[in-house]
């Protein structure tokens, strides 16, 4: 006989453990877009963005000014002149001499 019965006995039988639930395919894709957009909010508000751009395009390129290009403004075209019609002068008539 064995020094210890309670050793000698089979364990009792316990019900398996049910699986755990899974996040259903919708709201695992909920979650990750709040996710990313607290991530966005938080990269906004603590100045990373602003930083990842300086990297990307210098500061001398963001300083500097483009105009577009001036359209040529010609003067218009001069008027002509308007022709003058000569007027008739009356002639005054001559007393007749005898």
């Amino acid at each position: 006989m064995p020094a210890n019965p309670a050793l000698s006995e089979p364990l009792p039988r316990t019900p398996p453990m049910p699986a755990p639930r899974r996040l259903s395919r919708n709201a695992s894709l909920a979650l990750a877009v709040v996710g990313l957009h607290v991530g966005g909010l938080y990269a906004l508000q603590s100045g990373l963005l602003r930083r990842a751009v300086e990297v990307v395009i210098p500061v001398e390129v963001l300083a500097q000014i483009v105009e577009p290009a001036q359209p040529k403004v010609e003067p218009p075209p001069p008027q002509p002149k308007p022709k003058v019609k000569p007027q008739p002068v009356a002639q005054k008539p001559t007393p007749a001499v005898p």
